[in-house]
């Protein structure tokens, strides 16, 4: 938990290479547990703002197999695909996001 908290307050700070080694920090120690699909779409998320799309993309991606029906998930999926370019896969992944939760 204190690593979210940590990494969020960088995240709203704007502090993008801070946040994602937080983050990197809480994934490696391995026992993140029901955590890690937080911990990766916030890593995911900071690594966008960085332009970091590949390592981005990873992250999200990792974080859909981890929890497929949270709309989260496919809108980090969404955004890094479209920093890599695959656009139609990111409005495929948008789409999917608002089917799973319309009202977010």
């Amino acid at each position: 938990q204190e690593c979210i908290h940590a990494g969020n307050t960088a995240l709203v700070a704007q502090e993008f290479e801070k946040a994602a080694q937080v983050y990197t920090h809480a994934l490696d120690r391995g026992d993140a547990g029901d955590l890690e699909p937080v911990l990766l779409s916030n890593r995911s998320s900071a690594f966008a703002h960085l332009e970091m799309w590949t390592e981005a993309l990873i992250d999200a991606e990792r974080c859909v197999v981890l929890k497929p029906q949270w709309s989260r998930s496919h809108a980090c999926r969404g955004a890094a695909l479209e920093g890599v370019g695959r656009k139609q896969e990111a409005m495929a992944a948008f789409r999917y996001a608002l089917s799973v939760d319309p009202d977010n």
